[in-house]
């Protein structure tokens, strides 16, 4: 019978300023990996090195990084001026 390790690799926070108000905005995020002989890739079925997952980690994370973020109160502000509705002009 096999043992195997398992073992997770994390990365991904990002501070940066909301677009409504420009108060500077905090997020963070986990992502996991593992390191296991079940994680393989998909190009050539074989286990994923701790180099690949780690690569693929950090894309993952740096597209989530790359997106935009609103401050919760401006996002609520949106969403009700979104939803409010418009007075309508009858004759």
């Amino acid at each position: 019978m096999s043992t195997y390790t398992v073992r997770y690799e994390q990365v991904g926070h990002k501070n940066l300023p909301c677009p409504g108000c420009g108060k500077k905005i905090r997020r963070q995020r986990t992502f996991t990996g593992t390191i296991s002989p079940y994680n393989k890739d998909p190009e050539t079925g074989l286990p994923r090195t701790r180099q690949q997952i780690h690569e693929h980690l950090h894309k993952v994370a740096g597209a989530w990084q790359a997106k935009p973020e609103m401050h919760t109160d401006c996002e609520r502000a949106a969403i009700a001026a979104r939803t409010t509705p418009t007075p309508s002009t009858s004759p």
